[in-house]
């Protein structure tokens, strides 16, 4: 018979200890000779079926031949060699006097090859360079375009202001009244041009900032370099112990002290002090100078005297002074080899 032998198979295949006997068998077949009573059968035999089931899963979860599935933490994609990179940034800021063959090869080998960060760049788009410099005779021509070399030709990276764009967004009058006293400077082009770099140096902030916000990215590291200048030595900038580093005063001293201005690199909080406080801070610093008897014979508005303070005093940060080599370059190519001798 059909249901007979199907509910057997069942019971010989539990081995429980209360199987469905043949007895029981019977039962059912004589039962399902009443055709009034076959919902009744099928019923019996589902729930046969049912018991079978559930206690076989008993007796193979205690003799651990079953396991149930267990939900899983899902597994990230990302390289755990990835976890610790910071993403960097790499910022030139001012003029680039004979760039394409004297400052690039220095800045390519000892900065661009040394990171692996994006590039930004903001630049002058002049020819001759402003005011006066040490050595700077205006021989030579700047070629401002040769600098979107540094971002690979990526016109979103890099900004070209004019003169007359410079002298619309800064009252150069007005700071040349803070020229400092006394100085070696030459008035009123030092100011002028401390000024301008000043500028450089908050635009190619912004213009990073700028492209974070298209690119739904930010830098964790950055690094802010004079597009002027020969570097004679790898720097890289993505060592996160180092959290605001800047060069050693690696050239003579004369009259007033303070901090390089010339380089940062660090964590992007502490390079956005450095990069953009600047302006925001004069008035502080003067009022700051009356007040303090360290600098009764010294007045007026000094580079590396006001980053210092800007640095220790107005936003206290923990700078770390490296010997940093780096000579200045003048638009004829000269080379001011007298600015640094590393230790």
């Amino acid at each position: 018979m059909p249901v007979a032998s199907s509910l057997s198979s069942l019971s010989s295949l539990s081995g429980l200890s209360s199987p469905i006997g043949y007895s029981d068998t019977l039962l059912l077949m004589n039962t399902a000779n009443n055709s009034s009573t076959a919902v009744f059968l099928i019923a019996i035999v589902f729930l046969a079926i049912i018991r079978f089931v559930i206690e076989s899963y008993i007796i193979l979860g205690r003799n651990g031949g079953i396991s149930l599935p267990l939900s899983r933490p899902m597994e990230s994609n990302s390289d755990p060699a990835d976890v610790h990179t910071e993403s960097c940034a790499l910022l030139f800021f001012g003029l680039g006097r004979a760039f394409k063959d004297v400052a690039y090869p220095s800045i390519k080998t000892n900065v661009l090859d040394a990171n692996t960060c994006d590039v930004f760049v903001h630049t002058f788009n002049v020819t001759k360079t402003q005011g006066t410099f040490d050595h700077e005779d205006g021989s030579g021509v700047i070629n401002s375009t040769e600098l979107i070399i540094l971002t690979d030709g990526d016109p979103s990276k890099i900004m070209f202001e004019t003169e007359e764009d410079f002298q619309r967004q800064r009252d150069v009058e007005h700071f040349r009244k803070f020229f400092p006293k006394p100085s070696a400077w030459s008035y009123p082009a030092s100011m002028d041009n401390m000024i301008r770099q000043w500028h450089s140096v908050e635009k190619v902030w912004s213009l990073m900032e700028t492209y974070e916000d298209t690119m739904h990215k930010r830098y964790d590291r950055i690094g802010l370099f004079r597009s002027d200048v020969f570097y004679t030595h790898p720097i890289p900038i993505n060592n996160s112990s180092e959290v605001a580093v800047i060069p050693e005063m690696m050239y003579k001293v004369t009259m007033w002290g303070g901090f390089n201005d010339r380089m940062f690199y660090g964590q992007r909080k502490y390079g956005k002090v450095w990069s953009t406080e600047r302006f925001k801070s004069v008035d502080a610093y003067l009022e700051w100078q009356q007040l303090n008897t360290d600098t009764k014979k010294k007045k007026g508005l000094h580079g590396e005297d006001f980053m210092k303070y800007l640095l220790t005093i107005r936003h206290p940060i923990p700078i770390q002074m490296q010997d940093i080599c780096f000579m200045r370059i003048r638009s004829s190519g000269l080379i001011l080899k007298g600015d640094c001798k590393v230790k």
